[in-house]
């Protein structure tokens, strides 16, 4: 199974604002989300290398790396505890880490009917190239960079709570995890559950320029399906089998929309308006394949170009 570098949020490391206010400048401070933001980095760091940090001067090219002892050294400090991060932010970095280079993408929260439920947060970022210049951003945010002292397919180090790391663009995971890849003796090398799916088909309409364009005008800003939570309900009907409803389905419980945890009876509209996720098991690998079904103009997910209403995996 093929997740996005992700954890819990630390009270103790990442919520400890009195600790970030002697760090993070002012505007900084007042970001929404923020505890979830410097989670999210320490988390990009502690799983694949990969840390994010500030550069004030507009002239100042990217940090020096950290050699590979050094930077594996902090990222088993920060395994073993989550408040190391901090003291690696105040030992190593010239600069604060970069939360406002992070922009709130989605919140998803695990069905009702499931055992063991998460309440989770995405967020996407411009990953630059070594060498790449500095993306600046407007009203005097600083400027952003990233460090890592190894960009590849495997971070050294890397393989107590992840078997591997893996590089690609949203395109090529999907095309790896498409039920065309399914061959008569064996499965696809991919496997994504519905979260990942769902924001790497919304990744496909979204150009790196339209990332760094958003964050540059406003770091503080919030992506609508990021500020409220989307919780899938699964269904059994006659039109299209098992599926996953999503809001803006004339199924979906109208008592989620309003942030109820348990469903309690279908939506009274009737404008049969679809938003929604077919699902089908598959005989060879027995992974889920996935349709999105969306009626037009009504992709509450983003995840489908206007002009196709069916996309499938």
């Amino acid at each position: 199974m093929h997740v996005f570098p992700g954890g819990v949020v630390e009270d103790g490391a990442d919520g400890d604002l009195s600790a970030w206010a002697d760090i993070l400048p002012p505007h900084m401070l007042v970001l929404p989300q923020l505890s979830d933001r410097i989670a999210a980095l320490r988390e990009t760091f502690e799983e694949c290398g990969i840390h994010y940090e500030s550069l004030r001067n507009p002239r100042e090219q990217h940090c020096a790396p950290l050699s590979e002892a050094e930077r594996d050294s902090w990222r088993r400090r920060i395994r073993a505890d989550a408040r190391q991060f901090l003291e690696f932010v105040r030992t190593t970095a010239r600069t604060p880490p970069c939360v406002d280079a992070v922009l709130p993408w989605a919140h998803w929260i695990t069905p009702a009917h499931e055992p063991r439920r998460f309440d989770t947060r995405f967020f996407i970022a411009v990953m630059p190239c070594a060498g790449a210049t500095a993306v600046p951003s407007t009203g005097g945010a600083p400027f952003f960079s990233a460090r890592a002292s190894a960009l590849g397919p495997d971070a050294p180090d890397a393989h107590v709570e992840i078997d591997s790391v893996l590089w690609a663009t949203p395109a090529d995971v999907l095309r790896r995890a498409a039920r065309s890849s399914v061959t008569a003796n064996s499965g696809r090398d991919i496997a994504l559950m519905p979260p990942q799916y769902v924001i790497l088909r919304e990744l496909l309409n979204l150009s790196l320029n339209d990332v760094r364009v958003r964050i540059a005008a406003d770091p503080g800003a919030i992506r609508p399906t990021a500020s409220r939570p989307c919780q899938p309900v699964p269904l059994l009907c006659p039109e299209d089998g098992s599926v996953l409803l999503f809001p803006g389905d004339y199924q979906y419980p109208d008592s989620l929309l309003n942030t109820s945890d348990t469903p309690t009876s279908p939506s009274s509209r009737n404008d049969k308006q679809k938003n929604r996720i077919k699902l089908s098991k598959d005989p060879v690998d027995g992974l889920f394949n996935y349709e999105i079904v969306v009626s037009a103009g009504n992709d509450a997910m983003g995840a489908v170009a206007p002009e196709k209403h069916s996309s499938r995996l």
